[in-house]
């Protein structure tokens, strides 16, 4: 069929109304059509376009479609009926099924909207509805009680299942914030699970426990991943450190520095130049910020020792190498001494 044929076929279906904007293919391939009762632009299979009620479109298909799905407001009248008898009366005519309308209750003579679809789905009046009685303090208690085995209980008044409140973990006294319905669901002690938040007296406990004293806590710690201040007494450094990069083995950098890094930091310190030690830049990174040797800022001026790794492969240094290399790079880039 060429496309003259077809859109004649389709002048008859659609009494003119729809007219063909693109070229006919075969009976499935999808053509462009436009219909004048609306100027709706669309494409549509041929068949539908020439045997659906409105041509394949869609925008005039749609308050077809609303009018043969919706109810009458006699229909609604009669399911009402049905249900309930004279017990409720409708005093605003029926627009859809979820379109709120008054109704009263005759035999309180409440007053209140409703969806139909709610009404005719079991919804009554809610005045009359029996509340729900709220749980009291002991049912709370042995309720508790009996989900836990007498292994958690709340020192505080009761809210609701899903207020915050302090529970206590009798087994080993810690007591926290949370709400009854977790306990219900099974979130126990958040100290016998180890999922605590560390308190700044916890890390300060860890520091001791794996040095003994041979470093100091300066700042308030504030989370695992947050630099906090440390001082090591041996030496009297003192420098910006992750905890859990301490926790992890990383210590004083200071004592750890090459022989190089010592002989520079002795020439700087005889020659009383104020050096800042492991200086990081925001724009000199590779995941996180990476650090130079020595920074002077009153020079603007930066050391940066290169070992053995940066002029020869050294198979075990991997990827150390080349973040080590990175700040070299960076100073050659932006120019910096």
């Amino acid at each position: 069929m060429k496309s003259a044929e077809f859109s004649e076929r389709l002048k008859k279906a659609s009494n003119g109304n729809v007219v063909l904007l693109s070229e006919y293919v075969n009976s499935r391939t999808r053509i462009k059509l436009k219909c004048l009762r609306c100027g709706n632009e669309y494409a549509a299979q041929p068949c539908t376009a020439i045997n659906s009620i409105t041509n394949g479109c869609q925008v005039c298909y749609k308050p077809l479609y609303k009018k043969k799905r919706q109810k009458t407001p006699e229909q609604f009248e009669k399911e009402v009926k049905e249900l309930v008898g004279d017990e409720y009366t409708f005093l605003e005519p029926y627009d859809g099924a979820s379109h709120k309308i008054k109704c009263r209750h005759n035999k309180c003579g409440n007053v209140y909207k409703v969806k139909p679809n709610t009404f005719l789905t079991g919804t009554r009046c809610p005045k009359c509805i029996p509340k729900k009685p709220r749980k009291t303090q002991e049912r709370f208690e042995q309720e508790v009680h009996d989900k836990t085995n007498g292994e958690f209980v709340f020192v505080e008044p009761y809210k609701g299942v899903m207020n915050l409140m302090l529970c206590e973990h009798t087994k080993c006294g810690y007591r926290w914030r949370t709400r009854p319905n977790d306990i219900f669901n099974g979130h126990g002690c958040p100290k016998c699970n180890k999922v605590m938040r560390w308190t700044h007296e916890m890390f300060e406990q860890c520091v001791d426990n794996m040095y003994h004293g041979e470093y100091s806590v300066l700042s308030e710690y504030q989370g695992m991943n947050e630099y906090i201040a440390m001082k090591h007494n041996t030496c009297g450094h003192v420098w910006n450190t992750k905890p859990s990069d301490f926790k992890g083995g990383h210590g004083c950098p200071k004592c750890a520095s090459s022989k190089g890094e010592k002989y520079i930091r002795q020439w700087l310190n005889g020659q009383h130049i104020n050096n800042v030690e492991q200086k990081r830049f925001e724009d000199c990174r590779d995941k996180l910020p990476l650090p130079f040797d020595f920074y002077l800022p009153e020079y603007n001026l930066i050391i940066e020792y290169d070992g053995r790794q940066h002029f020869e492969q050294v198979a075990s240094w991997g990827w150390r190498a080349r973040s080590s290399t990175m700040p070299t790079a960076r100073c050659n880039q932006k120019s910096v001494l």
